[in-house]
């Protein structure tokens, strides 16, 4: 065939384990950080000019009352986030150096049959698969919810849109902020489980944080939409968690 094939390096490669970061400030930066450079120095020997690089919703900060777009101060309150925000910063250092084509893709809270065990969703989705009372350290938080799937598609759909010179930041969410309270009753919903008072190891004075993300500049760029609401989404991960018996 004499069609070209247009090579993208997606780097899905790090630490992604806030806690981990935390405790190993130098391991997370080198992961996070060093490793991304040496990605991208491995690209442009190569000649790979368009590149993909996955980040967080957390270089914005956690308290912050509207849905926030790409250009809102970025803030980041823990080590990881902050190597995230280094990261892009690499990204587009190398893509305004060297005519690279990058899009850096903040996800708000990913969730799944497979999202690490330590994240809030998963926590919840344990204790109920278990038959226990729901428990967690905080149901006041207000967080945007993505489905895995959505969140794929949304960066497959980014890296087969356009390819033009630069470094590009979108917000891959819902745009909809639900507290953990609200994720949990919807998840006993899904699950058939009586909703029980959610009960936190932190008293009532703790409010929560919000931080939900506007997908608007995602939309206009390729047309993506998320396509599960919260109950879809709990329901294809309950289902699934069912399935392997855990």
């Amino acid at each position: 065939s004499n069609v070209a094939i247009k090579s993208i390096v997606c780097h899905l490669a790090g630490l992604s384990h806030s806690g981990q970061c935390q405790a190993d400030p130098l391991t997370a930066y080198d992961l996070n950080v060093l490793q991304t450079v040496k990605v991208l120095e491995a690209c442009r020997k190569a000649n790979i000019m368009r590149i993909v690089f996955p980040s967080t919703a957390l270089v914005y900060g956690e308290n912050h009352t509207e849905p926030l777009t790409e250009t809102d101060t970025v803030a980041p309150q823990t080590i990881y986030a902050s190597t995230k925000l280094a990261a892009e910063t690499v990204v587009c250092g190398y893509g305004n150096s060297f005519g690279f084509s990058c899009d850096i893709a903040r996800f708000s809270n990913v969730y799944g049959p497979d999202c690490h065990p330590d994240t809030v969703v998963a926590a919840a989705l344990h204790q109920a698969s278990k038959g226990e009372e729901i428990v967690l350290n905080n149901f006041m938080p207000v967080r945007d919810f993505i489905y895995c799937a959505d969140a794929v598609e949304g960066l497959i759909r980014l890296m087969a849109t356009g390819n033009e010179p630069g470094c590009r930041v979108f917000n891959v969410s819902t745009g909809i902020g639900l507290s953990i309270g609200q994720m949990v009753e919807t998840l006993c919903r899904v699950a058939g489980i009586v909703y029980l008072n959610p009960r936190g190891s932190e008293n009532n004075l703790s409010f929560g944080s919000r931080l939900i993300l506007s997908n608007l500049k995602l939309f206009h760029r390729t047309g993506w939409k998320p396509s599960y609401s919260l109950e879809d989404g709990l329901y294809e991960t309950w289902e699934n968690i069912k399935k392997r018996g855990q």
